[in-house]
């Protein structure tokens, strides 16, 4: 399969840098034309055209792979949660209940429960 070429234009001092640029566009078999003008040297090159890099579909549908598998795990995680309040409603609502009536009798019984009303003695 033969690399597909374009030609360029270049402007190179007309020194030891230029020729030294010269040469390696001359060993690369590059160089097709140079012309020079003053104290530059135009010369045309005939290099390898830029290649679009391939894209990969790998790498989106990974994404989106992962991106279904963590909305499906979500669906069924949140599934469970609501079965299992359903099935143990009561005794979520009984110790929701047996926790407050605790934490209002120490408040009562002189224990400052953390929440200070206007009130309060342990200010």
């Amino acid at each position: 399969m033969s690399v597909p070429m374009r030609r360029v234009v270049r402007e190179w001092p007309a020194n030891d840098a230029g020729r030294r640029a010269a040469e390696e566009a001359i060993a690369r078999g590059q160089l097709v034309h140079a012309e020079r003008h003053g104290d530059v040297v135009r010369v045309v090159l005939q290099v390898p055209a830029p290649t679009r890099p391939r894209q990969s579909w790998h790498v989106p549908a990974a994404v989106m792979g992962g991106a279904v598998a963590a909305v499906g795990a979500l669906v069924l995680l949140l599934r469970w949660v609501v079965l299992w309040l359903a099935d143990h409603a009561a005794q979520v609502v009984g110790v929701l209940g047996a926790l407050l009536l605790v934490l209002y009798l120490l408040g009562r019984a002189g224990a400052c429960p953390g929440f200070h009303c206007p009130g309060c003695r342990h200010r």
